[in-house]
């Protein structure tokens, strides 16, 4: 792809129905899912209605539903009021949200979207949260430099400043401006932390359980990435597609292009270290989980939990 070029099927208004959620309208968003979830899991914490990547609870379901629901209240604070939280656990749910609310809108149906911009829309809605949030944590620009990257977050930083100018078209300009440079090592890094279980892994689940979006097959950040892209590109859906292949393929490539040279460890994604130093292992549980081969949905929520607190550190 050319640096200089945005991908193709860009989104060149971000406007409307295809914009990126706000701080406020993400604040929305949640409440209606909370609320649907309460429901739905009722007093004793039971799915009574279970949705298509929802499973009837069962055992332990019960108290995984109430802990969830816990969860979610705790990302609701951090909505809320995310300057007087501790930043990363902030702008972890800011950014969680912002992929979920996202992915929950993606088409069921196979698009022609390609991989390429849904890397984009992933970095610019899970970003935008945070660009539009009046207040944030104290040193919250170091907080987004561990859970992305240096550069991905002087982006934000600038968004923030040119909103504030009153910019009408501060989305598109900001999507503009990240189409032409290279995230994916700081997305990378993000599923990491969404995918460990004592930091971002407990926000993740139960927000797509609650917002009924499938769940990852594999719960690492190679997974998640491949998770994130196959539902944005209408891979993850109960038939096979002909371009499930192509984005195994993109997948495949992405993380080779961003593994360090000359390392043996490399990107989260491929056993190396994450942004904050902590190493992690690619661990296959059983099979591969690319959303493209076999068109299969991306997996049901599987009763794990992930363990952990409410996003930590």
């Amino acid at each position: 792809m050319d640096p200089n070029e945005p991908p193709e099927g860009f989104r060149r208004d971000y406007q409307g129905a295809s914009a990126p959620l706000d701080l406020i309208a993400l604040r929305f968003w949640l409440e209606r899912i909370i609320t649907d979830y309460r429901e739905l899991i009722g007093p004793q914490g039971r799915h009574r209605r279970p949705g298509p990547h929802r499973e009837p609870a069962h055992g332990t379901a019960a108290v995984q539903g109430k802990h969830r629901l816990l969860v979610l209240e705790t990302v609701r604070g951090n909505l809320t009021h995310p300057e007087c939280e501790e930043g990363k656990r902030a702008l972890r749910s800011l950014a969680a949200g912002g992929i979920v609310a996202y992915l929950g809108r993606a088409p069921r149906t196979p698009s022609e979207r390609v991989p390429e911009a849904v890397l984009l829309d992933l970095v610019v809605f899970a970003m935008w949260p945070i660009v539009t949030a009046e207040y944030l944590p104290e040193h919250w620009q170091e907080s987004l430099a561990e859970l992305t990257s240096p550069r991905l977050a002087a982006l934000v930083d600038e968004a923030r400043l040119s909103r504030g100018d009153g910019d009408p078209h501060a989305a598109e300009t900001f999507a503009r401006a990240v189409a032409n440079r290279s995230f994916a090592r700081s997305v990378l890094v993000l599923c990491d932390d969404l995918a460990d279980p004592g930091r971002g892994a407990p926000v993740l689940t139960a927000l797509t359980v609650a917002a009924d979006v499938p769940q990852p097959k594999r719960k690492d950040a190679a997974g998640l990435l491949r998770w994130a892209l196959g539902i944005g590109t209408g891979v993850v859906v109960g038939i096979a597609v002909p371009h499930g292949d192509e984005l195994a393929g993109f997948i495949e490539r992405l993380i080779e292009e961003i593994r360090p040279e000359g390392s043996g460890g490399g990107s989260p994604a491929d056993g190396g270290q994450d942004g904050e130093g902590r190493e992690h292992s690619d661990g296959d549980e059983g099979g591969s989980d690319d959303a493209g081969d076999d068109g299969r949905d991306a997996g049901h929520d599987s009763g794990e939990d992930n363990g952990g607190d409410s996003g930590g550190d």
